[in-house]
């Protein structure tokens, strides 16, 4: 039994120093750690509020597999007829249910992964070449998706316009302005004089509220706050943008209309094992929603399932999900690419539980030979327990959940 939890930043040391593949799984968890509630109470209270006919469900711990499946349990069996209707009418009336009320949960919340706190975000995603996630939002694919590569033509669901476009709306001083303060900025220091006086500000350690404010001190009389911010909003854009993944894939290209077909199987290393909102398939194909904002994206959703011509991909099973997951190409990819990574594997935000058996009996099968798992103190030596059953012949690393942060180091 590990007696003493690692902390993140001795985690992100070790991955660092490794010179083998690193793998990351992300469960729900990891969106609680951005401030993006989508835990399946907070779901079902806005599945209430939405359809007050949910309001009869008292349970405090029914998560929506296992409410899908009691729902179910009640239908008459005797006609199979409209049993078989029933059970496909249930689970697509929840699923899109579920759906909207995920959508209002991350359109309202989304803007929480801009303060400063996650601004270090890029320091954890850095050190992967696979990444996993059990949830079914794209909020992982769009985070990722803040630091592609120039080089990465996907044209996916960004969260927010790129600095592409913006700088051209500036008048000619703001232009000026901007150029001064990003070359300061890079530099490291900026000379600024006034009257007779020069003032060095050093620029490139402080945080962005420390960083706003010091320019407004120094500028406020070269132009008006609101070209300030503007100016200021744009150099951090830029310096996220500057912050690039190589080599992310999520298996899908050639474009077809706002759409892309998955067909890069080889290449692919971000895997949505249950599926997600934003991946459909067709009668003889997978693609990808690329619209451009959460709105239109959303609203997509919601035409696609209404639609029955395309379904969503996502497993919303009670049971036996693997045999759900057998009848999908891209779900097979996903279990599959589990069973050959290698090396390391880091774990957050997944309580290990059963009903994901199916994936971790792949993981115990893989090459990993080390797994890091965040736990709280509370709960490291069931957690250990459970780890150690789960994955008998791996080295299992602890590190304490409430010690990861991706705010940037003052």
């Amino acid at each position: 039994m590990q007696n003493e939890l690692l902390s993140y930043n001795e985690v992100l040391i070790e991955l660092q120093k490794t010179k083998r593949q690193n793998n990351l799984l992300l469960g729900n968890g990891f969106n609680l750690s951005l401030g993006v509630n989508t835990s399946y109470k907070n779901i079902f209270e806005i599945m209430k509020k939405n359809n007050k006919e949910y309001s009869i469900i008292k349970s405090e711990k029914l998560d929506l597999e296992e409410f899908i499946g009691k729902c179910k349990n009640c239908i008459n069996k005797d006609n199979q007829l409209y049993s078989t209707f029933l059970n496909t009418f249930i689970h697509n009336k929840i699923k899109l249910d579920f759906m909207k009320a995920v959508s209002e949960i991350v359109t309202k919340e989304t803007k929480t992964i801009y303060q400063e706190k996650n601004e270090e975000l890029y320091l954890l995603f850095k050190n992967f070449d696979n990444y996993f996630t059990l949830n079914y939002d794209p909020f992982l694919y769009q985070l990722l998706m803040k630091y592609k590569s120039p080089n990465n033509k996907d044209t996916g669901l960004l969260f927010k316009n790129s600095s592409k476009g913006k700088e051209i709306l500036f008048d000619k001083n703001s232009k000026v302005l901007l150029k001064e303060i990003e070359e300061g900025y890079k530099n490291g220091t900026v000379t600024i004089r006034i009257d007779s006086k020069s003032v060095e500000l050093d620029l490139n350690k402080l945080s962005k509220t420390d960083f706003t404010n010091e320019i407004k001190k120094y500028y406020k009389n070269r132009t008006s706050v609101k070209e300030l911010k503007k100016i200021i909003d744009l150099i951090w854009i830029k310096k996220e943008e500057n912050k690039c993944l190589e080599n992310l894939d999520d298996g899908f290209a050639n474009l077809s209309g706002n759409d892309l077909f998955y067909s890069n199987i080889e290449t692919q290393n971000l895997f949505f094992i249950h599926g997600a909102f934003h991946i459909k398939q067709g009668t003889h194909y997978i693609k990808k929603i690329t619209q451009q904002t959460e709105k239109s994206l959303y609203n997509r959703i919601e035409e696609i399932i209404e639609n029955g011509n395309e379904n969503i991909i996502c497993i919303f099973s009670n049971n036996n999900k693997e045999s759900e997951i057998n009848k999908n190409e891209y779900l097979k990819n996903c279990l599959k690419k589990l069973e050959i990574i290698e090396g390391t594997i880091l774990i957050i935000g997944s309580s290990l539980a059963d009903n994901d058996s199916h994936i971790f009996s792949r993981l115990n099968n893989s090459n990993v030979d080390t797994i890091y798992i965040a736990c709280s103190e509370n709960n490291k030596k069931d957690t250990f327990k459970t780890a150690t059953n789960l994955f008998p012949s791996k080295k299992i690393k602890l590190f304490d959940q409430h010690t990861i942060s991706y705010e940037r180091a003052k």
